[in-house]
């Protein structure tokens, strides 16, 4: 394929596109254009015209405006102009005029931009020879399809009216979270793409893959997005409009990089970046390359990145999970061993005493023939077992589920949930002993460090504990099956005194399989964040990480990948069996993180 005199590489394999636009994107950071816009003084200063580090500065700049937090902002403004534009229209139904949707979309789009950008109240659908209306292509064809699909236009109307408060509105949350509405767009963007193909500039002679092609300095490579879009390899029926292909039941069926209506890698589409503020952040959900920051390469990232506000808390902001450097390195080894095997133990005495107290108001509710609000009940239970354990309180609690202790738990924003057993080999214990080990001598605690892990213990163990436990009894209802099973291996247990021995507590592999698999399908963190203490290049993916970035790990959907766990929605504890847990790839489970900087709570 040439443009003029110059050849271009047209590429359409998605591990190879993956490649392009993403692991190897230092390579093909710049787009090619093929008009002379660049020269331009005004039309040259475009986002995507800029190259280099012109492009690396603005794009840093514009792309916290795109953040979820912006548009839950503007959405007000959006509503608005969405009222405006239904009274048109119904204006034009009443007199039974033919409309222009494309005009009229147009309009609409014109409106939104003006209002939400530059201060001005267009009402552009008013006036639809109005000279600044721009294209609103997308949802011109959205109407087309639906125009021509009445049983998907059906589904669709249904799903929104189902979804409308008592005045008639919906609320941003909801709106992001209708899953046929967000199909259909995505498959108005598949098949009616916005853009043909994109192109890239090699920055540097770069072999392409094993295909024995090399693509040398300034040579332009082109992904046909149109192509891959309209392929039979990747789409069944790819010319039908198929809003069902794009469900979440279905999505794991679409290969990725297929699906690039807005490109991909960091030069994507300026909407979909991960920003915190203005500051970008990069997200891993590698199982090999998050080893290597949660273990391997753990003096890196030994960092956690502090809640909003914790690092100037004269108490909070020396909470485990909030200390950086040698100070989490003494305050980590001088608290580790109050959550050994051998310490667990010898608490599991007072832990009976909690769960014989809460049992016994079971029964009471029980007999009574009360509901219980599971959450508050376990939240009690919690609550006793840490004051009984941590603080020698007996509180009693779940007699009380308003006990005042009980109420004035808040939830701690931080990342404070981390590692399991599954990724802990010989390596990792072998790192976290290196980390850990200091002099005897620094081993020694502050009043406000001693008052600072107390509170973090009382805060953090009782809200994981006690979401835990709720979230397990709604699956075990949910699946009596699996209830059953789980009370017969309770029940064999036991001895004869209807008691179990804490050694065979633990060893029992079904309750195992059950408390994973609810930490997998509920963790207690949707993620999880380090901070890089020195540049690093990672693995071979051609991102390089400055002093003080951001790394985050998607524990929830990782856990929720099709990749990694077959019906991943579905609560099936026997993949966590021990004849079964070979098959989990390390570092695809983290409820608790992994590594040195792992929760310290989840011991045994």
């Amino acid at each position: 394929i040439f443009e003029g005199n110059e050849p271009i590489l047209q590429v359409a394999d998605p591990e190879l596109i993956k490649h392009i636009l993403v692991k190897d994107f230092n390579v093909f950071a710049d787009r090619h254009s093929a008009s002379r816009s660049h020269k331009h003084p005004i039309a040259g200063k475009i986002l995507t015209e800029l190259r280099g580090d012109d492009w690396k500065r603005v794009r840093s700049i514009a792309s916290p405006v795109f953040t979820s937090g912006k548009m839950r902002k503007m959405y007000p403004m959006v509503r608005r102009s969405v009222e405006g534009f239904l009274n048109t229209l119904d204006t034009y139904a009443k007199d039974m005029r033919v409309i222009n949707a494309k005009d009229m979309f147009d309009c609409y789009t014109m409106d939104v931009i003006s209002n939400c950008a530059f201060a001005i109240k267009s009402d552009a659908f008013k006036d639809p020879n109005n000279p600044f209306v721009v294209n609103a292509t997308v949802l011109s064809f959205c109407s087309y399809e639906l125009a021509l699909n009445p049983d998907v236009q059906q589904k669709l109307y249904e799903e929104v009216m189902s979804s409308l408060d008592t005045n008639g509105e919906i609320d941003y949350e909801v709106l992001i979270k209708l899953p046929f509405l967000d199909a259909v767009i995505a498959e108005t963007l598949r098949l009616h793409t916005p853009t043909i193909k994109i192109g890239r500039i090699a920055a540097q002679d770069y072999r392409l893959g094993n295909t024995g092609i090399t693509v040398y300095k300034g040579q332009i490579v082109e992904i046909p997005v149109y192509a891959i879009h309209h392929s039979e390899e990747y789409y069944t029926n790819p010319e039908k409009f198929i809003s069902d292909r794009f469900l979440p039941e279905n999505r794991h069926k679409i290969i990725p990089y297929t699906y690039l209506p807005f490109s991909s890698g960091p030069r994507k589409c300026i909407g979909m970046s991960i920003f915190e503020g203005n500051k970008p952040l990069l997200q891993v959900a590698e199982p090999e390359l998050l080893k290597h920051i949660l273990v391997k390469d753990f003096p890196v990232f030994a960092d956690r990145k502090a809640g909003t506000g914790n690092t100037k808390h004269p108490i909070v902001s020396l909470f485990l999970t909030s200390v950086q450097g040698r100070d989490w390195k003494r305050i980590r080894s001088i608290i580790s061993p109050a959550f050994s095997a051998s310490k667990m133990k010898i608490m599991y005495l007072l832990v009976r005493q909690s769960v014989e107290g809460f049992i016994n108001t079971l029964d009471t509710y029980a007999k009574d023939k009360r509901e219980i609000n599971a959450l508050d009940m376990y939240g009690c239970l919690t609550m006793d077992v840490i004051s009984n354990c941590a603080f020698a309180t007996k509180t009693d609690a779940f007699k009380d589920p308003n006990d005042e202790k009980e109420k004035t738990v808040d939830k701690d924003e931080s990342d404070t949930y981390e590692a399991h057993h599954i990724n802990e080999g010989e390596e990792e214990l072998r790192i976290e002993k290196k980390v850990l080990d200091i002099k005897v001598s620094n081993k020694s605690l502050t009043e406000n460090e001693i008052i600072a892990q107390g509170i973090l213990f009382f805060a953090t163990g009782y809200l994981t504990t006690a979401t835990t436990l709720a979230f397990c009894s709604y699956e075990l209802a949910l699946n009596p099956d699996v209830q059953q099973k789980l009370y017969e291996e309770v029940m064999s247990s036991m001895d004869t005194n209807g008691e179990i021995d804490y050694e065979v507590l633990i060893k029992l592999p079904f309750l195992d399989a059950v408390i994973a698999e609810t930490l997998r399908l509920h963790p207690p963190s949707v993620k999880i964040s380090r901070i890089a203490t020195k540049d690093y290049r990672l693995g071979n993916t051609g991102i390089f990480l400055h002093k003080g970035d951001v790394v985050e790990i998607p524990i929830h959907a990782i856990h929720h990948s099709e990749d990694y766990y077959p019906n991943p929605e579905m609560f099936i504890p026997d993949r966590f069996l021990p004849e079964n847990r070979h098959k989990i790839i390390p570092y695809t489970y983290l409820p608790f993180g992994s590594g040195p900087r792992n929760c310290i709570g989840m011991r045994n």
